[in-house]
């Protein structure tokens, strides 16, 4: 979420400042082309108005953010330790940027 070269040397080993995905999800993650908010026991995926367009005009890209190849939520058991609200809130601020970010 916080990026190793805009971290700490703490947060760079904490835990709650990553989550597991695919190499395509990473990438878009990474390109702030969706992001993540925290529920109380889920994830939430948003992704952005211009991924959701190409989503809808590409085939490939489609394959792998609608219907089963991305989870709109996932779901966080024990024990999985959840990312922290202040790392997914820096992603959300400064890479899932307003150009990206849906319109309305």
């Amino acid at each position: 979420m916080k990026p190793w070269r805009d971290s700490t040397d703490g947060e760079r080993t904490d835990v709650a400042n990553g989550v597991a995905a695919c190499p395509t999800h990473d990438a878009a993650f990474d390109a702030g082309l969706m992001t993540l908010e925290l529920a109380d026991d889920h994830l939430t995926v948003t992704m952005s108005h211009r991924l959701r367009a190409a989503a809808y005009r590409v085939p490939e890209t489609a394959r792998y953010f609608t219907g089963e190849g991305l989870r709109r939520e996932i779901v966080l058991e024990p024990p999985t330790v959840a990312p922290s609200e202040k790392y997914l809130r820096w992603h959300r601020e400064r890479i899932f940027t307003p150009m990206h970010a849906p319109s309305g």
